[in-house]
């Protein structure tokens, strides 16, 4: 099992009981607490932090491995008016599963700003390699799909589901998903993005290759 953000330090007498959620965390002949997010073991954290599987003195540690979220990326994270508050909770979730986010704005609340703006903030970080993923968020996501796809290179896709987010990337090599902070709530969301960065172009199947192939050849024709 992957373990998730660790953060803590061993301790010789913990406080009673010594957990982090549900999850105990007593290894060997000596106790430890921490603070985690994504899927954490006893065993695996031991293995990690010491080779006995426990310690005799005081330890501070950090380790920095990622659980659910995937391999550790930049993100480029952005939303107008209608996302701001989810664009800054994805933000938070984002960093918390391990990853670095690059910050496209908004960075405070105006009724007037434009969604196409920040998708194309968006796009151009993931397009120029500032950033491998990026997430947009505005009223339905729409719109911010369809201003992200006009940058060459960025194939952005509307997820509201799970499973979209993740096919998306499996299949289609989808580098930007958009989410509309009208249509779905927060918890959804961070399900959503965990499965998006999370999941990995199957270039192993020479169909998803192929099909990929003739997508950029549309897109190329057509710059």
């Amino acid at each position: 099992m992957k373990a998730g953000i660790v953060l803590g330090e061993f301790v010789e007498q913990p406080p009673d009981p010594c957990r982090t959620g549900e999850i105990p965390l007593t290894y060997g002949c000596r106790s430890w607490t921490a603070i985690s997010q994504g899927e954490l073991s006893v065993e695996n954290i031991g293995s990690i932090l010491s080779p006995e599987g426990f310690v005799t003195s005081v330890v501070s540690f950090q380790s920095r491995t990622v659980g659910t979220g995937g391999d550790p990326m930049r993100v480029a994270v952005g939303g107008d008016h209608a996302g701001l508050e989810m664009k800054n909770m994805v933000a938070e979730y984002v960093e918390s599963l391990g990853h670095t986010v690059v910050d496209a704005g908004a960075y405070e609340y105006d009724a007037l700003d434009d969604f196409p703006d920040f998708a194309e903030a968006v796009a151009t970080r993931v397009a120029d390699g500032r950033a491998e993923r990026g997430l947009v968020v505005c009223g339905s996501g729409v719109g911010a799909s369809v201003a992200a796809n006009k940058v060459k290179g960025i194939r952005a896709g509307l997820c509201h589901d799970t499973y979209s987010a993740r096919q998306g990337v499996e299949h289609d090599d989808m580098n930007v998903v958009c989410i509309g902070a009208r249509i779905i709530g927060e918890e959804l969301a961070k399900e959503i993005v965990t499965a998006f960065l999370s999941a990995k172009f199957i270039d192993s199947e020479e169909k998803y290759v192929r099909r990929l192939n003739k997508v950029l050849a549309i897109e190329q024709r057509n710059s």
